[in-house]
C-alpha cells in the first residue's frame, strides 16, 4: 500500500527550498568577467559575456522552478494531512473501556 508521510515531505520541501536559495546566491558571472576584462574588444570577451549572462539566467530559472516544486510539495503535504484529519473525523472514537 502506498503511504505518504507529510512530515518527511515537508522536510524534503524545506531542503529543496534551501537548495533553491543557494542557487540564487551563486556567482557565475565573475569568472567570465575576469577573462573578458583581460581581452577587451575580442571575440573571447564577447563570448564570455554571452556565456555569463546565459548561465546567470539559467540559474535564475532553476531557482524559480525549484521554488515551484517546493511550494507544490508543501501543498501536497498539507493536503494529505487535511485529508487524513477529515477521514479520521468520519469515524467515531472508540468507546472507553
Amino acid at each position: 500500500m502506498f503511504a505518504l508521510d507529510p512530515v518527511a515531505l515537508r522536510d524534503a520541501a524545506d531542503r529543496l527550498s534551501a537548495t533553491a536559495g543557494v542557487l540564487g546566491c551563486l556567482d557565475v558571472a565573475s569568472p567570465f568577467a575576469a577573462v573578458a576584462a583581460e581581452l577587451p574588444g575580442s571575440a573571447t570577451a564577447g563570448g564570455c559575456d554571452w556565456v555569463a549572462t546565459r548561465l546567470d539566467a539559467a540559474l535564475d530559472c532553476w531557482e524559480s522552478r525549484l521554488a515551484d516544486l517546493w511550494e507544490t510539495a508543501r501543498w501536497v503535504a498539507g493536503d494529505t494531512t487535511q485529508t487524513d484529519l477529515d477521514t479520521a473525523g468520519r469515524y467515531p472514537a472508540p468507546a472507553p473501556r
